[in-house]
C-alpha cells in the first residue's frame, strides 16, 4: 500500500523503501536494515510504503519509541494497520495501565522457577529430535528441530496433552509459510479450532493449567471472554513459536559457517551463555511498530497523533557508537545491551526462557552432531516482515548412528 505523504511531512524527510520487504544483504535481514539507516535522509524518515509510516533509523530512537508508552502507543504493533488484530489482542497491544493488568495473568507461567521448569521440556524434546536426526546425516532445521522445542514448551507451559505435539507441528508448518496464503488460513482456522477446543473444556471442569487459570481469571472485576482469552493464548503460540525458532534458525546457520566457534564452545562450554547473548544482540528478530498518541517532535521532525512509527530493533545491536566491531559475534564481550527483546513495559516476558531454548540447543546440538554445515544443493529461505524469520535451513553432516545404549531411550 502506498500512500502520499501527509502535509506535516517534510520532503527532506521522504526515503520510499519498503522496510518489510528489503532483499536480504549479505544472507540476511539484519544488514539489511543496517543498509537502508547508511543511506537514509536522517535518523527518522517517512517512506510511503505499508500505509504511510515512520521508521525509527537510529538506536537511541529505536529504544525511545518502545520504551515511551506514554508518547507511542502499542494499539497498532504493525503497519499497515488493517494488519493488526481487532479486537486488539492483550498484554500485546494494550497500553498501561490495561497492559499491566493482562500481562500479570501470564507472568507466574514466565517467572524464573517457571521457565527453567520449562526448559527441561525443551532439552527434552531437543534430545529426542536429535536421535531421530543424527543416523540420517541431514535434516530441513526449521521442521526438523528447531520448531519442536517451542511447541513443548508451549504445550507444557499450557498443561496440554504431550501427543498433541505433532497436531501442533502440522499447524506451525502451515502458518510459517509467507509463500502460501491459503495454506496460512488453513493454519490459523487450524489454531484456532484447537485452542477454542481446549477453552471450552476449561470453561466445563477448570484444570489448573494456564488456560484453566486464565478462565477463571478476572480483569477490572470482569472474567475474561473467549476472544480475549483465545488472543492470549494464541500470542504465546506464535510468540514462542516464530521468533523463538527462528532465533534457533539464525544460531544454527551462523554455527554451520564459523567451524572456529564451534569447537571453541565445545572445548569451553561455559561461553555458551554469552556467546547466546552475542548471537541475540547480533541477530534481533523483529521490527516494532507504534502509533503516535498525540502531537510531537522528534528528531526535530513534527509527528502528528494516529501516525505509524516503526522501530527496528537491530539497529541498536549493529551500533558502531555502542559496540566495537558490532557486526562480530563475540564470546568475550561483556555487558552487551541490546533491544532484542524490547524495551520498556513491553519488553518479552519470554525473555528468560527464549535464552534457555536457544542455550539448550547449542549445548545438545553441538554434543552430538558438532560438526556439520549448510547443504550446498538446497537453498536456505528467509521470511521478510516484522520478524526475521528463517523459513527453511537445510543441514548435514556424516551420519553418526545412534549407540546402543540410546536406542531403548528414544
Amino acid at each position: 500500500m502506498f500512500i502520499q505523504p501527509p502535509p506535516h511531512v517534510p520532503a527532506s524527510r521522504i526515503y520510499a523503501v519498503d522496510i518489510f520487504g528489503l532483499d536480504p544483504v549479505a544472507g540476511e535481514h539484519q544488514m539489511s536494515i543496517k543498509a537502508i539507516q547508511r543511506r537514509a535522509p536522517g535518523a527518522l524518515f517517512w517512506t510511503p510504503h505499508n500505509g504511510g509510516h515512520w521508521v525509527a533509523a537510529h538506536s537511541v530512537l529505536v529504544e525511545r519509541v518502545l520504551s515511551d508508552a506514554a508518547l507511542f502507543s502499542s494499539r497498532y504493533v504493525t503497519v499497515p494497520k488493517w494488519m493488526n488484530p481487532d479486537p486488539p489482542v492483550g498484554p500485546l497491544q494494550f497500553d498501561p495501565p490495561m497492559h499491566q493488568a493482562y500481562r500479570a495473568l501470564i507472568a507466574p507461567a514466565m517467572s524464573g522457577r517457571a521457565s527453567l521448569a520449562l526448559a527441561e521440556h525443551a532439552r527434552t524434546a531437543a534430545r529426542q529430535a536429535i536421535r531421530r536426526l543424527r543416523p540420517t546425516g541431514r535434516c530441513e532445521f526449521m521442521q526438523d528441530f528447531a520448531r519442536q522445542l517451542p511447541i513443548a514448551c508451549f504445550l507444557a507451559m499450557c498443561g496440554l496433552p504431550a501427543t498433541d505435539h505433532a497436531r501442533l507441528a502440522d499447524i506451525a508448518r502451515l502458518q510459517l509459510e509467507p509463500r502460501n496464503r491459503d495454506g496460512q488460513s488453513t493454519g490459523f482456522r487450524l489454531m484456532g479450532d484447537y485452542l477454542m477446543e481446549q477453552i471450552s473444556s476449561s470453561r466445563k471442569l477448570p484444570g489448573d493449567n494456564l488456560i484453566g487459570q486464565l478462565t477463571r481469571a478476572h480483569v477490572d472485576g470482569q472474567p475474561l471472554p473467549d476472544h480475549a482469552l483465545f488472543g492470549l493464548v494464541n500470542m504465546l503460540f506464535i510468540a514462542g513459536l516464530d521468533t523463538v525458532s527462528s532465533a534457533i534458525g539464525t544460531a544454527a546457520r551462523f554455527l554451520a559457517q564459523h567451524p572456529t566457534l564451534r569447537s571453541q564452545l565445545r572445548a569451553e562450554p561455559t561461553l555458551i551463555p554469552r556467546t547466546v547473548e552475542e548471537l541475540l544482540r547480533r541477530f534481533p528478530m523483529f521490527t516494532a511498530a507504534r502509533m503516535v498518541r498525540t502531537d510531537c517532535e522528534l528528531d526535530g521532525v513534527l509527528l502528528k497523533s494516529g501516525d505509524m512509527i516503526v522501530a527496528p530493533t537491530a539497529l541498536c545491536g549493529l551500533d558502531e557508537e555502542r559496540f566495537d566491531a558490532p557486526e562480530r559475534v563475540d564470546p568475550a564481550r561483556r555487558g552487551a545491551r541490546h533491544a532484542s527483546f524490547g524495551v520498556g513495559v513491553h519488553q518479552c516476558p519470554g525473555a528468560t526462557l527464549a535464552r534457555a531454548e536457544l542455550r539448550i540447543f547449542i549445548e545438545t546440538w553441538l554434543e552430538e552432531i558438532p560438526d556439520f554445515g549448510i547443504d550446498p544443493g538446497a537453498p536456505v529461505h528467509l521470511g521478510p516482515g516484522p520478524v526475521a524469520s528463517v523459513l527453511s535451513l537445510p543441514l548435514v553432516w556424516r551420519p553418526v548412528e545412534q549407540p546402543a545404549r540410546d536406542r531403548f531411550f528414544t
